[in-house]
């Protein structure tokens, strides 16, 4: 025991990164800036970053941060679902060619590498979609490649994943902080009624709920 206290065991580290290999993935996680003639599209660097701030608001007791926090575990679970069901698709798709035709996964001859310094567990659920996006566009290119598919349906596919991903960061990158407490709410606070007025009432049973539990139980049974 005393030569443990004395050789003190340090943090633990570990590097982290991900390689993408589709053009749509790669968009995603970098996001457009504005230009004269094209809107700016948020990057999942950003919503990730918001991801930061809205669990800090979460553990400080906002119940708007609890709402927006389980709602993005919803939307997480909702565009798993939908990748598993054009997965399957795809999947079956690629096993319909004849026999003796052999083919192998689709890879990019120069993937893009990223490394990741991610301090928040939502963060890396985003993370995880998105390789799982990638992925997909590869089966979906190289069904195309291979004339199983068309190339409009190919892109259809592609867009609707791509549009619930970009729909998602934006409803991260639009939260703002009001620093209101549920405390502010049972006694019925200035800063309470103000919320109220800009951001709508809020559900009995995120208010009453406890907050780390309930929700933490609440997200691990959606995201399971």
């Amino acid at each position: 025991m005393e030569t443990i206290e004395k050789n003190q065991v340090g943090v633990l580290r570990s590097d982290i990164k991900i390689e993408l290999h589709t053009v749509p993935a790669i968009q995603i996680w970098y996001g457009r800036k504005k230009t004269d003639d094209k809107h700016p599209i948020q990057s999942m660097t950003r919503a990730i970053a918001y991801l930061k701030v809205i669990e800090i608001a979460t553990r400080l007791d906002d119940p708007y941060a609890d709402i927006r926090l389980t709602k993005f575990y919803e939307h997480i679970t909702k565009i798993e679902k939908l990748l598993d069901v054009e997965n399957y698709r795809i999947d079956e798709t690629l096993k319909s060619v004849p026999p003796g035709f052999k083919i192998s996964d689709a890879t990019s001859v120069k993937p893009v590498d990223l490394n990741l310094f991610i301090n928040v567990p939502s963060g890396y659920q985003l993370v995880f979609l998105l390789c799982k996006f990638d992925l997909f566009v590869r089966k979906v290119q190289l069904a195309k490649h291979i004339s199983l598919i068309k190339n409009s349906d190919a892109s259809d596919r592609q867009n609707m994943i791509a549009h619930e991903l970009r729909s998602l960061i934006t409803y991260i990158t639009k939260y703002k902080r009001t620093g209101v407490t549920r405390k502010d709410f049972v006694d019925n606070t200035p800063l309470a009624t103000k919320a109220i007025e800009q951001l709508g009432i809020v559900p009995e049973e995120i208010l009453n709920a406890d907050k780390m539990r309930d929700r933490t139980v609440s997200i691990t049974n959606k995201v399971n």
